[in-house]
């Protein structure tokens, strides 16, 4: 708690002394600076500022490793403590600054609707799309981290771009950039401090994100990513109509179904079987071909959708838009998520799409793999007993072999 209490005071006090219009993501910007050059040691650097991006950290890992691996381990773990407990001094002070921010933009408003507006053009106006920002971009693309670090504090770039995973609206409002859902993600938090219902709504298939608004008992479309002079509230049909999307599916925070709201939809039912029994607990997942298809120079594979898992009749029953899709069956096993099974179809809308699925010769996958990614894993940090591991592993899957040819048993 000590701790925590020196970096809030760091944070506040570099709020201060540049007027009410500094904004908290400079405060944030000289904080992470100190921080930063602090936690110096070897050549070493670590890294507060791609704080949740899984190839920064994985990079990090790497470079460590290269060292040595005890010494790898013990700043991995500082480092991952560290940004935690950043993330939660700055999670306290966003609050304030945006309580702040609403109570002003609105103190002088009745009309429901011209707050919902107001709001909405702060979010638009406040938060730069790092699409459009090439230092962003250079800075999210670079794999080390000590030149990100050199970026950060030689150009001092205006704004830098974290993304969180799942998205926190508090690291989106503290930065000023994002893209659609972290535009969502303010609208919402922002909508629901100023007295409205609130929630974001996602169409993953087609990589886009927004919020709805309770009004009227009604839940409506706004959309903080659309400027103010466009159809940001309302009109659910605008995304099919005004940018050609295909809706494949539209999913609430909640896990609620809307997408019937935004076109129409068609149902696929999906039935898996293993030589003609069903098979209960395949994960289906739904992934979609329209922004392969609609933008062929940004997306390169189908964006997941949806996914469910098959019931005791071995079927999963999907409300879609109709699309060109990839059906993937997984198996669960442990912590690892293994393939069976892929197929394409085409969903047709207003009608029942059926798709049958034997998993029968499907993938030949035995639980006795698994200590093969712990074998690797130990290998790389230099433990001595990995090769152990992987010869028992080896002789295992052999034993396995052996029985599947003599027997003709499956593993199911």
């Amino acid at each position: 708690m000590h701790f925590i209490g020196i970096l809030k005071t760091i944070i506040t006090s570099n709020c201060k002394g540049g007027g009410e219009n500094r904004s908290l993501q400079n405060a944030l910007g000289s904080t992470i600076r100190t921080i930063t050059l602090i936690f110096v040691k070897r050549d070493i650097i670590l890294c507060f500022l791609m704080t949740y991006r899984h190839d920064v950290r994985r990079g990090l890992l790497i470079q460590l490793l290269k060292r040595s691996a005890k010494q790898a381990l013990k700043y991995y773990v500082i480092f991952v403590i560290l940004l935690l407990i950043l993330d939660f001094s700055v999670n306290l002070i966003a609050i304030e600054i945006a309580k702040r921010d609403v109570e002003n933009l609105i103190a002088n408003e009745d009309d429901d609707f011209q707050k919902i507006a107001k709001i909405h053009e702060l979010v638009y106006t406040s938060l730069q799309s790092f699409y459009n920002d090439p230092t962003s971009r250079r800075i999210l693309s670079l794999p080390l981290i000590d030149s990100t670090i050199d970026i950060w504090i030689t150009q001092k770039p205006s704004h830098i771009f974290i993304r969180k995973n799942p998205v926190s609206w508090s690291w989106a409002y503290v930065t000023k950039m994002g893209n659609c859902v972290e535009h969502a993600a303010v609208f919402a938090t922002l909508l629901k401090l100023a007295g409205f219902e609130a929630r974001v709504v996602r169409a993953s298939g087609e990589d886009h994100v927004w919020t709805e608004v309770k009004m009227d008992g009604k839940w409506i479309r706004v959309d903080a990513s659309v400027p103010p002079d466009s159809p940001w509230y309302g009109n659910e049909s605008y995304y099919e109509e005004a940018w050609k999307f295909k809706i494949s599916a539209v999913i609430t925070e909640d896990g609620d179904e809307v997408t019937e709201k935004y076109t129409d939809t068609g149902t696929l039912t999906v039935h898996v079987t293993d030589a003609g029994k069903p098979v209960e607990g395949i994960k289906v997942c739904v992934y979609s071909w329209n922004p392969v298809e609609r933008r062929p120079d940004k997306y390169k594979v189908p964006l997941f959708v949806m996914e469910k898992p098959t019931n005791s009749t071995g079927t999963a029953v999907f409300m879609l838009g109709g699309n060109n899709y990839t059906i993937k069956l997984f198996r669960d096993y442990f912590i690892f998520r293994i393939p069976v099974n892929e197929t394409n179809i085409t969903v047709k809308e207003n009608v029942n799409n059926e798709l049958n699925i034997d998993i029968s010769n499907g993938c030949d996958f035995s639980p006795l793999d698994i200590p093969l990614h712990f074998g690797v894993f130990l290998g790389i940090l230099h433990f001595e007993w990995w090769a152990i591991l992987c010869t028992c592993v080896f002789c295992l899957n052999c034993i396995k072999l052996w029985r599947k040819n003599s027997f003709d048993r499956t593993f199911e």
